[in-house]
């Protein structure tokens, strides 16, 4: 709830103790020291390191379908899939969701990209989550146009069932 997020935010980052930072770029350690001092310096950090703390949010059961309409000069369409579910986090669920997640990208840019020339590329994500809850998440996203959006869409549909129903 949106009521909810300074709350949420002052309860994430109030506490840097346990931050990790990675730093990415052509930077020597005399250039970088006075930036870290000044922003990384700054955070608030205790003694004690933050704690998972299961605010029992969870993903909404069921499908759930949102649609938000924006005039645009180049008008598109951004499609965007997010499957969630239980699941048991250990090394054998890790490697199937890489392979699903190739596999669905291979089908993807060839159904989706190559033979319906419907959009530059679709995006596919997937992994588990262990907090607050074990469970898989897998993501497809893509934009397109308006005329060919529900037919990628029904693609997109096409490819998940046949895996699931076929391995």
């Amino acid at each position: 709830k949106l009521e909810q997020m300074a709350a949420i935010h002052k309860r994430l980052y109030s506490n840097a103790a346990d931050f990790r930072f990675t730093f990415v770029g052509n930077m020597s350690a005399e250039e970088l020291k006075p930036l870290v001092e000044k922003y990384i310096g700054s955070l608030p950090a205790a003694k004690s390191k933050a704690k998972m703390v299961d605010d029992k949010v969870r993903t909404v059961k069921g499908g759930v379908e949102s649609e938000f309409k924006v005039k645009m000069e180049q008008p598109k369409v951004s499609v965007f899939f997010a499957f969630v579910g239980d699941s048991k986090v250990d090394v054998k669920a890790r490697m199937t969701m890489t392979y699903l997640t190739q596999a669905l990208r291979n089908r993807y840019t060839q159904s989706i990209r190559e033979e319906k020339g419907g959009t530059y590329g679709v995006r596919v994500s997937g992994g588990t989550n262990k907090y607050p809850v074990e469970q898989y998440v897998i993501t497809i996203k893509f934009d397109t146009n308006e005329q060919l959006a529900d037919e990628l869409i029904e693609i997109c549909d096409a490819e998940l069932r046949k895996i699931a129903e076929e391995g």
